[in-house]
C-alpha cells in the first residue's frame, strides 16, 4: 500500500495535485463504489423479494424464507403490475455509474439487467397468453417435491394443490385472450400433448403422483401429523387437483387446440416481425436482425455439411450426400434397442468427461447430478433431453428418433458441463445477488 501510495503521488506532481489531495480523493472513491455497489444490491434484492412474495414465500426471521404456498398471480393486472415494477427496475438500474462498481459488480449489473429486459420483452408480447411451448407446459411438474422435510414444508404443499384451480383458470382466462387475437402455439405441436393433462386425472388419490410425496414420509415427523396431513392431501387431490386437470383437458380438447394457429413462422403472429426480432433479441442477446441470424445458419449448415463430406471420405462411403444422410437415419448400428441401452450411452458419456473436465474447468460443484428418463407423460411430445439441478433428463421415447451419435452432445449441453454442472455451481454462490443462485 505505502509503495501505491507513492508511486501515486509522483503521478500527483505532474497532475500538479498534492499528496494529501489525492489522499482525500481516495476515500471519496471508495465511498462513491460502495454506494453505486449498495443502490445495485438494493435494487435486485427488492426484485428477487417481490418475485417471491409473488408465490407467497416471506423471509423469516432468522435469514431463511417459507416454503411456497401458491402458485402465483397471472392475470393480466397482475401481470401489468410485475411489467410497471419492472420498468421502475430498468429505470432506475440505468442511473447507477458503472464506473463506480467493480468487475464483478458490473458483471451483475449486466446480468441483472438482461433478466429485466427479458422481463418486458415477454411483457410487450403479453406472452402469458401462450403460457407453454413446444415442450413445457404449465401444467406439468406442479407435482414435483423431492424438498418436503417438515410439517411446513408439506402445507405448503398441499396450499399449492388447492391453489391449481384458481392458477389453471387463470391460464385458461389468457389462453382465451391469446385465441381473440390469433396469438397461440401452432397446432401441430399440441399432437399428444393431452396425455400430459389426463395423466394427473387418477381413478383415486392415492394413485395421482400428486400423493407420493406422502407414501413416505421423514421419520422423525410424529405418526399422528403424518396421519392428519396425508388425509389433507387425499382431500386437495378429489377437491381440487384432479378436478382442475379434468376442467383443464375439456378447455384443452374442446374449445383451445381447435383455434389454434395452423401456420408455423412467427410472422403469422400478431405484429409478427416484431415479435420474431424480440425474440430473437431475448435468445441471442445480440444486437442483430432476424436476417443476420439466418444469414448465419446457412452459414454453418453450409460448414457442417462440408464436415460431414469429408466424413463420407474418412469413412470410405461412396453413395451421395441424401443416400449418407438414409445411412445415419435408418442404419441399426447407430439407435438404441432399448431405453437402457441410450441411458447407458449418454451415462458412459458423462463418466468419460468427469476424467476431462477438471482440466479445463477448475470450480468443479459438489453436487452431483444422476441421468433419468423423461417422465412418461412428457415424453411423446418433450424436447431430447434436459439438465438442471441434480437431475439430467435423456428422452426415451420412440428410439427410432434418437440416433447414438446425438447423445455426447447432448449430454455435454444438458449434464455436464451444461446446465446440470452450471446449477450445481450457481447453488453454491453464497456471495452476491441471488440470481447467481437460481438462474440456470
Amino acid at each position: 500500500m505505502k509503495s501505491l501510495l507513492l508511486t501515486a503521488c509522483a503521478v500527483s506532481a505532474v497532475l500538479g495535485l498534492s499528496a494529501p489531495a489525492l489522499a482525500q480523493q481516495a476515500p471519496v472513491a471508495q465511498a462513491a463504489q460502495s454506494n453505486a455497489a449498495a443502490r445495485l444490491k438494493a435494487l435486485y434484492d427488492a426484485e428477487w423479494d417481490y418475485n417471491q412474495a409473488r408465490y407467497g414465500i416471506q423471509k423469516k426471521a432468522d435469514g431463511t424464507n417459507t416454503p411456497r404456498i401458491s402458485l402465483g398471480l397471472i392475470d393480466p393486472a397482475s401481470q401489468q403490475a410485475r411489467i410497471d415494477y419492472v420498468q421502475d427496475l430498468l429505470t432506475q438500474l440505468e442511473t447507477i455509474p458503472l464506473a463506480e462498481l467493480s468487475n464483478e459488480q458490473r458483471i451483475d449489473a449486466a446480468v441483472f439487467r438482461t433478466n429485466l429486459e427479458h422481463v418486458l420483452i415477454d411483457g410487450r408480447a403479453r406472452q402469458w397468453e401462450m403460457p407453454f411451448n413446444s415442450d413445457s407446459n404449465f401444467w406439468t411438474y406442479l407435482d414435483r417435491a423431492s424438498d418436503l422435510r417438515t410439517a411446513e414444508d408439506y402445507r405448503a404443499y398441499i396450499s399449492r394443490m388447492r391453489d391449481i384451480p384458481r392458477y389453471f383458470g387463470q391460464n385458461m382466462v389468457n389462453m382465451r385472450a391469446g385465441l381473440a387475437r390469433g396469438f397461440s402455439v401452432p397446432q401441430i405441436t399440441l399432437e399428444g400433448r393431452e396425455s400430459s393433462i389426463s395423466n394427473f386425472i387418477t381413478d383415486t388419490a392415492e394413485a395421482n403422483s400428486f400423493y407420493r410425496p406422502f407414501e413416505r414420509m421423514p421419520s422423525n415427523m410424529p405418526a399422528s401429523e403424518q396421519a392428519q396431513l396425508r388425509a389433507e392431501a387425499l382431500a386437495a387431490i378429489n377437491e381440487a387437483v384432479i378436478p382442475a386437470y379434468r376442467t383443464l383437458l375439456t378447455f384443452y380438447l374442446d374449445e383451445y387446440k381447435p383455434q389454434t394457429r395452423t401456420a408455423l413462422a412467427a410472422r403469422d403472429l400478431p405484429d409478427g416481425p416484431a415479435y420474431y426480432e424480440s425474440q430473437v433479441r431475448k435468445y441471442t442477446t445480440l444486437e442483430l436482425t432476424g436476417e443476420q441470424i439466418h444469414q448465419i445458419g446457412l452459414s454453418e449448415v453450409a460448414r457442417i455439411q462440408a464436415e460431414m463430406r469429408q466424413t463420407m471420405k474418412d469413412a470410405a462411403f461412396t453413395g451421395s450426400f441424401e443416400e449418407f444422410l438414409t445411412f445415419l437415419r435408418t442404419d441399426p448400428q447407430f439407435y438404441a434397442k432399448t431405453p437402457d441401452e441410450l441411458l447407458m450411452v449418454s451415462a458412459w458419456v458423462a463418466k468419460r468427461t468427469d476424467g476431462q473436465i477438471a482440466k479445463l474447468i477448475g470450480n468443479l460443484p459438489r453436487r452431483p447430478y444422476t441421468i433419468i428418463p423423461v417422465p412418461e407423460a412428457l415424453a411423446p411430445f418433450y424436447t431430447a433431453g434436459r439438465g438442471g439441478l441434480g437431475s439430467c433428463q435423456m428422452n426415451t421415447y420412440n428410439l427410432p428418433s434418437r440416433p447414438l451419435y446425438n447423445i455426447p452432445a447432448l449430454t455435454l449441453h444438458e449434464c455436464a458441463p451444461g446446465h446440470s454442472f452450471q446449477a450445481a455451481l450457481a447453488e453454491e454462490q453464497a456471495q452476491g445477488p441471488a440470481f447467481r443462485r437460481y438462474t440456470y
